[in-house]
């Protein structure tokens, strides 16, 4: 199905014969008149759609058909859901169970494979609901994927039609079918290249993404997610959202761009961060030289440390001494509260914006073992306690 005078199919449906003889009796170089009918589910946009024939099955020409398509254009009047729909984890059990408009659901849900712009794998599907999972999560946030997948397009631009193929490609083929969606603290190419001093700059030189401690990329990446929200409200699929998964920069999953030791973020950003992390913790010169066991350090003359100094080191790549390296440890601890915050103060956007009314949750709460401690600060999610404390996050997905 595709939208009249678009480049973009919409989705995919099935024909079903209501009279004409079946295909088995069609006679070569004969005429046959059939009828079929075709089902545009309520959940798309009102507008105007043309239906084409799946030229992999049949190819048909005549002065109604041109390249498979049906000239006449089918109008289709769906209305916005005004319906609140109330999506909630409460404890079922003595575990935890989704809750519905107060139907219980099972806590699991399941991502279908994507490809292109479409999510395929009927099996996988069938799977699910054949075994109770009606719960779908889709990657629909700006460009964690492929930037042709993005519809941030540009600063306050969208392409609302990438998203809304996603989402309907995903609610076709159940009826039951409910959707958490997934946000991002990121963002596409096109900004990373007009906003350089807001990425993470490595030892290297290398600027291989977005940084958590620039504040244009939390403050422009939540207002795009409010506007992809906002134009949610206004489709008739709306009730059908249930949720979201609020994803972080590298690999979706609130991380540091970076690898090991590059894994640090001395851009202009980053190293005012840490400044300023350091003068709230310590207070005072004085604090601050007996905490890091060094007369010569003062607030305003904190640098990021480096963290492959010989002197500090006790003889692991796992540990570090806190005697001569609690530099290292509170720089750490910087990077990772920063993360933590980030992700709390998108939480709360988000919560604030759907009057609280979906499940909300990440890929968060990572607490590896055997990692260099180096690669630590890039990977571990130690300030987890904080966001399992924020009422605003009703789920976390880690190993």
């Amino acid at each position: 199905i595709w939208k009249r005078n678009s480049q973009n199919m919409v989705l995919k449906t099935e024909l079903e014969q209501v009279d004409g003889p079946p295909m088995s009796e069609w006679k070569a170089g004969k005429k046959v008149t059939v009828s079929y009918k075709f089902k545009i589910p309520d959940f798309v946009a009102s507008e105007k759609y043309i239906a084409q024939l799946d030229v992999s099955t049949v190819r048909i020409t005549n002065i109604e058909i041109m390249n498979n398509k049906l000239i006449k254009a089918t109008k289709v009047t769906n209305d916005i859901s005004k319906n609140t729909i109330k999506a909630e984890m409460k404890e079922y059990n003595g575990t935890q169970a989704i809750f519905i408009n107060g139907e219980l659901h099972p806590i699991m849900s399941y991502v279908a494979p994507l490809t292109g712009a479409i999510y395929t794998e009927t099996k996988s599907t069938e799977y699910m609901h054949d075994a109770g999972l009606c719960i779908t999560r889709i990657w629909t946030d700006c460009g964690a994927h492929s930037d042709r997948l993005s519809w941030w397009t540009g600063e306050d631009k969208y392409d609302w039609s990438i998203l809304d193929q996603m989402v309907y490609a995903a609610l076709s083929d159940h009826e039951d079918t409910y959707l958490i969606v997934s946000l991002r603290m990121g963002a596409p190419t096109w900004w990373q290249e007009a906003n350089p001093g807001e990425c993470v700059l490595t030892s290297k030189g290398d600027t291989p993404g977005e940084s958590f401690f620039s504040e244009k990329l939390v403050n422009d990446a939540i207002k795009a997610s409010i506007a992809m929200i906002e134009h949610m409200k206004e489709q008739p699929y709306w009730n059908r959202i249930v949720g979201a998964v609020l994803n972080g920069c590298r690999n979706s999953e609130w991380m540091w761009y970076g690898e090991g030791q590059f894994a640090i973020d001395y851009s202009e950003a980053g190293q005012n961060a840490w400044k300023e992390w350091v003068k709230e913790e310590y207070q005072t010169d004085a604090a601050l030289q007996e905490a890091w066991n060094d007369k010569s350090v003062t607030l305003d003359t904190v640098e990021i440390p480096e963290f492959f100094e010989e002197s500090g080191s006790i003889g692991y790549d796992t540990l570090l001494d806190p005697s001569c390296q609690k530099d290292v440890l509170d720089y750490a601890r910087c990077m990772e509260e920063r993360e933590a915050e980030v992700l709390i103060k998108f939480a709360g956007a988000v919560t604030e914006e759907v009057d609280d009314n979906w499940i909300i949750g990440a890929y968060y709460g990572y607490l590896y073992t055997r990692v260099f401690y180096y690669d630590a600060v890039r990977r571990i999610h130690s300030a987890v306690d904080l966001v399992l404390d924020d009422p605003n996050v009703d789920f976390l997905a880690a190993p």
